[in-house]
């Protein structure tokens, strides 16, 4: 017994050894200092994928991680997700034996050290806080400490972190994504989508995140160069325009004095010109209300035809096209948009990009012909 406690905490101690923070993060939201929320890329993009299939229906998941406290706070990894098929909150048919045991099989099959730390609930226009109800079948189903919650908008695209602390499930002002290799999460995405994972398939998201992340840090870079220059030009020039006009402050009171005297000048033939100017106007004959009526519903729906057919041609530019995001990747995009990445090579062509690594943050791209 003591030699088996031995090796688990030998275990342990081997683990803390190997583990090491993730290096390719973004920030999303302020997360709070004594507890953050760490989940990985590939699963936002298994949600993202979920909530497209969630219109009228609830989507549900099964996060899988890791607690690691790191200087003083205490982080959750978010490294999987496994759908849950089958929850009826509506009916109140969530998470019986029968699905836990489905849902422990799909965690034996794909995620081998995977430990169950929250779950996820998606539809279109979810509200974004917590009821009765759901902390119910939160504390019934993943009781415990740090447990989390994440619900996901399809209709606005937003989501928000639960954490339960100390009883009841407490709101996260922010949390962040990191992007590192994830076999298994992205095999399973692939069975999800009927595709047989296989040993060869390349991980593009992370190659294309790591020399994302070293041109954005290149480009931040070069940026506050810039602005130290611009800077610096700016108070060479402002110093230099003081100096001349400090030199020839006695010419620039000179010519006060002769533009006031200029502008009494005009303000008196201004004030002929307008009596005359009225007189011209009371003679001429006066238009009928009926005829500016008429003209003015003549000039206002061609406004309202070509008002109507830009917003027409707007709608369709953009669902053509797409605006690059910092963070993106042409297989995020892909997957993003079409669920694969068949159309990868042709918009590629359509956009001429000859290297699908070599895109920025802004770029706009057209998505079909």
């Amino acid at each position: 017994m003591v030699d088996d406690v031995k090796k688990e905490d030998l275990q342990e101690k081997k683990r803390e050894v190997l583990f090491s923070m993730p290096k390719n993060i973004r920030q999303i939201g302020q997360p709070e200092d004594n507890r953050k929320i760490y989940i990985e890329d590939y699963v936002m993009s298994f949600i993202r994928y979920l909530g497209k299939e969630s219109t009228s229906t609830y989507k549900t998941a099964v996060f899988l991680g890791d607690y690691r406290e790191v200087e003083g706070n205490q982080c959750i990894f978010i490294q999987g997700a496994i759908e849950v098929e089958g929850i009826d909150l509506e009916e109140g048919k969530c998470f019986p034996k029968e699905i836990w045991e489905r849902i422990y099989q799909e965690i034996e099959e794909n995620f081998k050290n995977g430990s169950i730390v929250g779950w996820m609930l998606t539809k279109a226009g979810i509200p974004l806080e917590t009821t009765e109800v759901l902390e119910k079948i939160h504390i019934d189903n993943f009781s415990g400490q740090d447990k989390t919650l994440m619900l996901y908008d399809t209709l606005e695209r937003e989501e928000c972190f639960f954490v339960f602390e100390k009883k009841h499930l407490r709101k996260k002002e922010g949390y962040y994504i990191y992007y590192e290799k994830n076999q298994e999460m992205q095999n399973y995405m692939l069975k999800k989508k009927g595709i047989m994972p296989s040993e060869k398939v390349d991980d593009y998201a992370i190659k294309e995140m790591k020399k994302r992340m070293e041109g954005m840090e290149e480009a931040k870079r070069k940026k506050r160069q810039t602005r130290k220059k611009m800077k610096i030009a700016s108070i060479l020039g402002a110093v230099f325009v003081f100096g001349i006009l400090w030199q020839n402050r006695e010419m620039i009171k000179e010519w006060g004095h002769v533009e006031e005297s200029f502008s009494e000048n005009n303000q008196v033939n201004n004030d002929k010109d307008d009596e005359l100017f009225v007189e011209q106007q009371e003679s001429k004959i006066t238009i009928s209300k009926e005829d500016v009526d008429k003209q003015e519903e003549t000039e206002k729906k061609p406004k309202e035809e070509k008002v109507e057919t830009k917003e027409v041609v707007q709608i369709e530019e953009e669902g053509q096209y797409y605006i690059i995001q910092p963070g993106d990747t042409m297989v995020s995009i892909c997957m993003k948009q079409f669920q694969s990445l068949e159309k990868m090579d042709d918009i590629l062509k359509i956009n001429n990009i000859e290297d699908k690594d070599k895109i920025v943050a802004g770029q706009k791209i057209k998505l079909w012909e």
